[in-house]
C-alpha cells in the first residue's frame, strides 16, 4: 500500500515511527500502514474542519482554506497512536460480539427505539476519544465543532 499525506494519510510511517520513539511507544508493524489510513479516516468521519476545501476534487476533508494538514499533524499522530492501541475503531469481530437481551420499538409518535445488551458483552459503540477532541478543537467549525456520536 502506497500511504500519501493528503489523499489516504494524514501522517507518515516515518512521522509516527519518530513520534512512537520520543514517547516510548511500541509500533505494530503489521498493522502500521492500515493504521496510518483508519485514523485519517476516523479523522474525516468525525471532525468538521473551519473553511472549504482547498480543491474541490481532494480525496480528504483537509486541507481547506483555514487548516493545513500540517496544523492538525499532532492530533494526527495521536490517532495513529490510538489505532494501534486498538482504542480508535472497532474491528468487525468485536462489533460482532455483542449479544441483545431485549428490544423494544415505541411508535408513539416519536418512533424511538430502545435495545438492552447481555452484561459482560461487547461494546457496540465508537470509542470516545478526548484527547483528539480537545486537540483538534482549535480547528474545527461552530462552537464545539465536533460530529461525535
Amino acid at each position: 500500500m502506497t500511504i500519501t499525506v493528503g489523499t489516504n494519510a494524514y501522517c507518515t510511517q516515518a512521522e509516527f515511527e519518530a513520534y512512537a520513539c520520543e514517547r516510548g511507544l511500541s509500533v505494530d508493524w503489521l498493522t502500521i500502514e492500515s493504521s496510518l489510513v483508519l485514523s485519517a479516516d476516523f479523522i474525516d468521519t468525525y471532525y468538521n474542519f473551519k473553511g472549504s476545501p482547498a480543491a474541490s476534487d481532494q480525496a480528504m476533508k483537509l486541507p481547506t482554506t483555514e487548516v493545513s494538514i500540517a496544523a492538525i499533524k499532532k492530533a494526527a499522530l495521536k490517532a495513529v497512536e490510538l489505532q494501534q492501541a486498538g482504542r480508535l475503531t472497532l474491528d468487525a469481530a468485536t462489533m460482532a460480539g455483542a449479544l441483545i437481551a431485549a428490544e423494544s420499538k415505541s411508535l408513539d409518535g416519536v418512533g424511538s427505539k430502545s435495545v438492552t445488551y447481555e452484561s459482560g458483552s461487547q461494546v457496540t459503540y465508537k470509542p470516545r476519544t478526548p484527547e483528539l477532541d480537545k486537540l483538534l478543537a482549535p480547528f474545527v467549525r461552530g462552537s464545539s465543532g465536533l460530529m461525535r456520536g
